[in-house]
């Protein structure tokens, strides 16, 4: 599957639309099986016919239709709540967070439950068939479980009032980011007890350029973000056409029409520029996701803090919330390892070279804005001490130990001007104690 289709995917069973309108789709499938069997079997040899409805055919017509006409208003009702949600998440929090909400399954169930009452209600309503006291037919069954998903709506509207309460508030906001991350991790790092080939990296780069002596540089035909990347099906192309394929990009970057995107190194000169076989393996789009982005949870995390920092909001304890957050993030990253920067094919050659993202990028992702708008804010700046110290204390691998320890340095080079004597003894211990782990 190409990653063309892949990102495709991956977008539309996120958005809003794709979980009710399969919802949809199944309460009319399952109308017409419950109208089938209404029309096939017999009321009188039904097991539990005490269940079944007992009016006639122009009570069940006033049933289907008030349940109809009622799954409307409250599906009117749910979408301007989710609107009203939508509008105060992304002046709180910032319009990146929309995705959260937007892609949220507990709302997705919500809303295709009222749709597909409404129409499950109204494909039944249309089979009643008859006029006068001629009685044709009233499927007695399918009325019963219309009245059945009525109630479970009722249930789902219940539900739906506490979770868009519990949706806006920052913490579970910011927790949905976190979990966002540790899914990335778990698929894109490696575990911590697994060997990487990362020796002379280097070497075996400038040994490649050497082998294959030609190269040819590929360009954005667009501007956007890069959204993911195949790495797998370039790692075939560059097998089946003896050649090695070296990204300059990662996903979450930023693409500029014009500019190189990857560099196709042959063994002799090529008459044509594989351009368009190359970017069917790169997805570009309007926005950032978290497909591939690694970084892209954590700076939803950082965004909240930061606006949270604003004098207008001026909510500290919520941009702590954050940094603990953080905290635990590179925990999590400490038990993991990059991937090796090469792909091989079945001989073991070398045929994609990755660019992927450095430990400096993440830490910096995590506290320079931190760093920049909080540094007046002692207890902010203890709290960033504290999330670096996490990581350290359940034993990093020691290229992340050594970024955290200069951006522990940094922030308290920052913090420490301008500062009382005790606010300067209490930054103090807190770095003292991150360079004695950092030992």
């Amino acid at each position: 599957m190409e990653i063309r289709i892949k990102q495709y995917w991956f977008n539309i069973k996120n958005s809003l639309w794709f979980l009710p309108t399969m919802m949809a789709i199944s309460a009319t499938i399952l109308a017409f099986g419950f109208i089938e069997l209404d029309s096939r079997i017999n009321y009188d040899d039904f097991p539990i016919a005490w269940f079944l409805y007992g009016g006639q055919r122009d009570g069940a017509r006033s049933v289907l239709s008030t349940i109809a006409s009622s799954m409307v208003t409250i599906a009117g009702v749910t979408f301007s709540i989710t609107l009203v949600a939508l509008t105060m998440a992304s002046s709180q929090f910032g319009p990146r967070l929309l995705r959260n909400f937007i892609s949220d399954k507990g709302n997705q169930f919500v809303i295709g439950t009222f749709i597909s009452t409404f129409i499950y209600s109204l494909i039944v309503l249309l089979t009643i068939r008859g006029s006068g006291d001629d009685e044709m037919f009233v499927p007695k069954i399918s009325i019963v479980f219309a009245f059945l998903l009525a109630v479970q709506s009722l249930g789902v509207l219940i539900y739906f009032i506490h979770h868009v309460a519990t949706s806006i508030q920052a913490d579970y906001i910011i927790k949905t980011s976190y979990n966002d991350f540790q899914k990335l991790i778990t698929h894109a790092l490696l575990d911590e007890n697994k060997q990487v080939e990362s020796a002379n990296i280097p070497e075996q780069v400038k040994k490649v350029k050497t082998d294959y002596p030609f190269s040819t540089e590929i360009y954005f035909d667009s501007s956007g973000y890069v959204q993911s990347i195949d790495y797998e099906g370039a790692c075939s192309w560059a097998e089946k056409n003896e050649a090695v394929i070296e990204w300059l990009v990662y996903p979450g970057l930023f693409a500029t029409i014009f500019q190189a995107f990857a560099v196709v190194h042959h063994h002799s000169p090529q008459n044509h520029k594989p351009d368009q076989q190359i970017r069917k393996f790169l997805f570009t789009a309007y926005q950032r996701t978290p497909n591939q982005d690694l970084v892209f949870s954590l700076r939803q995390i950082v965004e909240v803090g930061v606006r949270a920092l604003s004098p207008g909001t001026n909510d500290p304890y919520t941009a702590i919330t954050c940094i603990h957050w953080i905290g635990a993030a590179l925990s999590e990253l400490s038990k993991k390892k990059l991937n090796n920067p090469f792909l091989y094919d079945k001989e073991e050659n070398i045929r994609v070279i990755l660019n992927q993202i450095t430990y400096q990028e993440i830490v910096d992702t995590c506290f320079n804005q931190f760093q920049l708008y909080g540094k007046s804010n002692l207890f902010v700046t203890l709290e960033m001490l504290a999330a670096i110290k996490k990581p350290l204390y359940i034993g990093a691998n020691s290229e992340l130990l050594n970024v955290l320890r200069t951006k522990a340095t940094g922030i308290f080079q920052e913090a420490r001007e301008g500062v009382s004597e005790l606010q300067l003894k209490q930054l103090e211990e807190s770095y003292r104690e991150i360079m004695q782990l950092g030992e």
